[in-house]
């Protein structure tokens, strides 16, 4: 019986969802390119626009994911604060006073795909913030307060994420993994729209 049990035993959640978005990821981290020597002020300002654009849109449909996760007294200020704060600081105000109607929760596959990208994109915000303000000559923190969300707690908030991604990946339907996958492959997409809008990639 136990060979017939391993053939049944389907791939995690983080593995299905990491192979879903591969390309896609692959894509928008070759376009964006942004090392030390290509970070301009003009270039940082238009990837913050085209973050907030859509942050703006998906950070209150996946409010429910935080309550999920474990120590979510690590989950720091709202990303489109900081990001309003970031823009303020290169001197651009942000397209922010809008008068939205509140948006309905998302189903869980979705709410966690989503969430996924955003949490994962927390690590590379620690990389991008160091190389931000080594280009521009800014302080820490100083205009990178969003790609610094979380500081030091950054890690540790990602492998409790992690473990409530899969805690949810365990109990899910094989059609809500796929629905898992789809969602984050589509805000990969959607990310770079919002950027080649902003001019932060061509």
């Amino acid at each position: 019986m136990e060979p017939i049990r391993q053939s049944l035993a389907r791939s995690s959640i983080l593995s299905d969802v990491r192979r879903a978005t591969s390309v896609a990821h692959a894509a928008l981290d070759q376009a964006l390119a942004l090392s030390t020597e290509s970070i301009t002020f003009a270039r940082y300002e238009a990837f913050l626009l085209g973050t907030e654009r859509i942050v703006r849109r998906v950070e209150p449909l996946v409010a429910t994911v935080g309550a999920r996760v474990r120590d979510t007294d690590r989950v720091g200020p709202l990303r489109s604060a900081c990001i309003e704060r970031d823009l303020a600081r290169m001197g651009r105000v942000p397209p922010s006073c809008r008068a939205e109607l509140p948006p309905a929760p998302l189903p869980a596959p979705e709410a966690w795909g989503i969430a996924y990208v955003l949490e994962g994109s927390a690590l590379g915000g620690l990389v991008l913030a160091a190389r931000v303000e080594r280009a521009l000559g800014l302080d820490m923190g100083d205009g990178t307060s969003f790609l610094r969300l979380r500081g030091k707690e950054t890690g540790a908030y990602w492998s409790a994420f992690l473990a409530a991604f899969e805690a949810f990946g365990e109990a899910a339907l094989p059609a809500e993994h796929a629905r898992t996958c789809a969602a984050a492959e589509q805000l990969f997409r959607d990310y770079a729209e919002s950027f080649r809008h902003s001019g932060a990639i061509s």
